[in-house]
């Protein structure tokens, strides 16, 4: 059982999946909208399966909060703009939700845990930084990855002058998942456990351990730079500050981890320098266009808002919603907003807002700091198959750590 929990948490970043029914938003293809099976989900729900199996009784009081949450999202599938696609998104929470309380209820090694899920963010780094250098992320269907080009147009891709003078256009590392933002935020949080996990690995007692957890850095952080993704360089940042602050009496125990972090991206900026202007100015085309469409995107959102505060307007329904307030776009302009405040209470409501925040109060608060900044200027979390099995996994993994040492 513990190899099926260390193979998913391994392999959790591929995205390879089976097409059920395809989303359609004025008569063209809506990945918001596409219902699918996951590769992952078939280890998820074997894992799910042998776990429950042995797990300890949970008491009342620990499901209470995740309950209310579930039925209320199992509610709004019968008032949803679209009951099959929220009753869809639904078993996602209900897949998410099932996972926390396996892993953290089945006397897991969490430590071995932990580093499984690390290594796997690792090697989705690495891959994300071949992306990068060889400016070419190819389509490969059994790996679940669409091909990115950068001089498509809509793939995301940093512009800037060369120190030559001539204009460039830089593709951002994918990784195996569909935005850059979303493999920085994963590497940020995987990031964040890596250096709780080093406050635990004692290098001559776990040699192999501390050899992994190393190896795992190095990839997290160019992995982390490779995509350029501002909001997780800061939720990394943030979360690291804290971890720094609350145990400070065990920063020789960091030290050399933080070091090797600020090494290799030391290295990787040092050749690609002109390339970080642009991200940290904000005064480019491109970067220009992105910040006004995101201000527009929280704009527009505030009308779904107002018309489902309540209880929302269904899990998922965020486009179909806000087709109705705004008709006639291209679909592209009808993804979800890029905040998942705003998009879970645009979906779910003010009830399901109020239920999400104390659902995840007790986590650390350097992965809550880290989550607060990801969510405040993206949708992955709610809007995608990753997203909750991510919120998930940490929650669980930290819990257990926590509990068996000294995090909290």
């Amino acid at each position: 059982m513990k190899y099926i929990a260390a193979a998913f948490l391994f392999l959790l970043p591929w995205q390879t999946r089976l097409i059920i029914s395809s989303g359609s938003l004025n008569g063209e293809y809506w990945e918001y909208g596409t219902i699918s099976l996951y590769a992952i989900d078939i280890l998820l729900i074997v894992l799910i399966a042998f776990c429950l199996f042995g797990a300890k009784p949970l008491s009342n009081k620990k499901i209470l909060l995740p309950v209310l949450l579930i039925g209320l999202a199992l509610a709004n599938i019968f008032s949803s703009f679209n009951p099959a696609l929220s009753a869809f998104h639904w078993l996602w929470m209900l897949l998410a939700l099932a996972l926390y309380f396996a892993l953290k209820h089945h006397g897991f090694d969490y430590k071995k845990l932990a580093l499984a899920f690390v290594a796997g963010a690792a090697v989705a780094g690495i891959f994300g930084v071949w992306q990068f250098s060889s400016q070419s992320a190819p389509a490969s269907k059994w790996f679940g990855l669409a091909e990115h080009q950068p001089a498509e147009l809509g793939v995301s891709v940093i512009e800037a002058v060369a120190p030559d003078g001539v204009i460039e256009r830089w593709l951002r590392a994918y990784g195996p998942f569909d935005h850059p933002n979303i493999l920085g935020g994963y590497l940020a949080l995987a990031l964040i456990i890596a250096m709780l996990l080093a406050l635990k690995i004692n290098p001559k007692e776990n040699k192999p351990e501390h050899i992994i957890l190393t190896a795992s850095i190095i990839g997290l952080s160019a992995g982390l730079v490779a995509s350029f993704s501002r909001g997780a360089w800061l939720a990394a940042l943030i979360a690291i500050i804290v971890i720094l602050i609350q145990y400070k009496n065990q920063f020789k125990k960091l030290l050399p981890f933080l070091l090797i972090s600020i090494i290799v991206i030391g290295l990787f900026v040092t050749p690609y320098y002109y390339l970080f202007a642009p991200r940290l100015n904000n005064d480019s085309r491109l970067e220009q266009i992105s910040s006004s469409e995101r201000l527009g995107g929280w704009k527009d959102s505030l009308g779904v808002v107002k018309k489902n505060l309540l209880i929302g307007s269904g899990l998922g329904t965020y486009g179909l919603a806000l087709e109705q307030t705004r008709p006639n776009e291209l679909v592209w302009f009808y993804q979800p907003v890029h905040n998942t405040f705003l998009l879970i209470l645009a979906e779910l409501g003010l009830i399901g807002l109020l239920l999400a925040g104390f659902l995840f109060k007790k986590l650390p608060l350097s992965i809550l700091g880290a989550l607060v900044v990801i969510a405040l200027f993206d949708h992955w979390l709610l809007s995608l198959h990753i997203g909750p099995l991510v919120l998930a996994t940490v929650a669980a993994l930290t819990a257990g750590l926590r509990r068996d040492t000294l995090i909290s």
